[in-house]
């Protein structure tokens, strides 16, 4: 079915119609079709010309035009796209088009769309957000598609610049032993114990939120004091379902070893999970029973998970903010600070790329910064 809609020409400043039209399964290529068509006076002409379009395709004498605007662009982008790929970075995809690149490119023609237009668009997002250079990285991808397929004729993000990132300059983003302290004796006192063990968790074992809210009794051998890392929860494409996926790379499928203060940690909320899901009747297998699940003993959606943070930081205004994801920084910063070798946090953390570890090491604690020239005095000694 034709969706319909009224705008007002920029030009004439006159009203007029428009539609989009899902035709099908294009039979030679197995690609979804889409069509936009503008211009009519009314709403009645801008249907009969969808339904007329519609019978064509059934009949087979539709042939599919070139893509005009940005938007249809992107869909043609989006069906090749989505065949290798995996849900939650469709998801991402998804609500990056439509919150940051469509407000600004979908309804532009194409062969109007020029290097300053998006430089402006890319320095707009550089106020506003963080990671405008994904966005960016995003737009050039949907147009290199387009230039490679001969859809339009030049990749005008190609002559844009980045402009410099003022969000750098912000509070670092992790606890170092202190401060890691604190934040646990506030949350012991004043959250619950799946909260408190979270938390506990990914200060010492620097697991990912998606893979700690993935994590199952089956993955931790207490004997043996390891735990194995080897999914991740995310969304699919639409929001409405969260899953439990394999992770993006091979490094993040690992084995991480653990204290015993940590495996004391676990086994108290282990016990306390199982008498509360007991009184529920609910009687599930280590291979089935998540460690950190949500209040209906389902995997939490990660951006749900940060309500904790929030809440405690509503609590004790006074703690240093970090981010969820600072936990893991604040992970990989202690080791450093206690002796582990970059390689051994690379591992640990499960990073693919020696820069990702590198530039935590860069961001190491104070403490640890301040002592270097002294442990070297002291090391030289004459």
């Amino acid at each position: 079915m034709a969706k319909v809609w009224k705008y007002k020409n920029k030009r004439t400043k006159q009203y007029r119609y428009a539609f989009k039209l899902y035709l099908g399964k294009d039979p030679a290529t197995g690609r979804y079709l889409q069509t936009t068509r503008r211009g009519f006076d009314s709403s009645k002409e801008a249907k009969l010309a969808a339904d007329q379009l519609k019978i064509a395709f059934q009949n087979g004498e539709y042939k599919h035009e070139q893509p005009k605007t940005f938007d249809e662009l992107y869909h043609i982008w989006f069906d090749q796209y989505q065949k290798n790929v995996k849900e939650s970075t469709l998801s991402y995809v998804i609500g990056t088009y439509k919150n940051q690149i469509k407000p600004f490119l979908g309804d532009k023609y194409l062969d109007h769309i020029t290097p300053f237009y998006c430089q402006k668009m890319i320095d707009s997002w550089s106020k506003k957000y963080r990671l405008f250079g994904h966005y960016r990285a995003l737009t050039k991808q949907i147009f290199d598609f387009g230039v490679r397929m001969e859809m339009c004729k030049a990749n005008p993000i190609k002559k844009t610049t980045l402009p410099k990132n003022h969000f750098e300059k912000r509070q670092s983003n992790f606890y170092d032993r202190e401060e890691l302290k604190e934040f646990l004796e506030c949350v012991k006192k004043s959250m619950d114990i799946k909260a408190y063990t979270a938390f506990w968790l990914l200060a010492f074992t620097g697991m990912r939120k998606s893979e700690m809210l993935a994590l199952t009794w089956a993955d931790i051998d207490f004997d043996n004091k390891i735990l194995e890392i080897s999914k991740t929860v995310s969304v699919n494409r639409d929001h409405s379902k969260t899953i439990i996926e394999k992770p993006k790379t091979k490094n993040s499928i690992r084995i991480v070893s653990i204290d015993d203060r940590t495996i004391e940690k676990l086994k108290e909320w282990k016990l306390v999970q199982t008498q509360r899901l007991f009184k529920k009747g609910i009687r599930l297998g280590d291979n089935q029973q998540l460690v950190i699940p949500n209040i209906y003993n389902a995997p939490f959606q990660p951006p749900h998970f940060n309500r904790y943070l929030y809440d405690i930081y509503k609590k004790y205004p006074g703690l240093k903010r970090i981010t969820v994801h600072g936990f893991r920084h604040t992970h990989a910063s202690l080791l450093f600070e206690s002796g582990a070798t970059i390689k051994e946090v690379q591992e640990r953390l499960g990073h693919k790329d020696i820069k990702t570890t590198m530039n935590i090491y860069t961001h190491v604690t104070k403490k640890t910064r301040k002592n270097v020239a002294d442990n070297f005095a002291k090391f030289m000694d004459f």
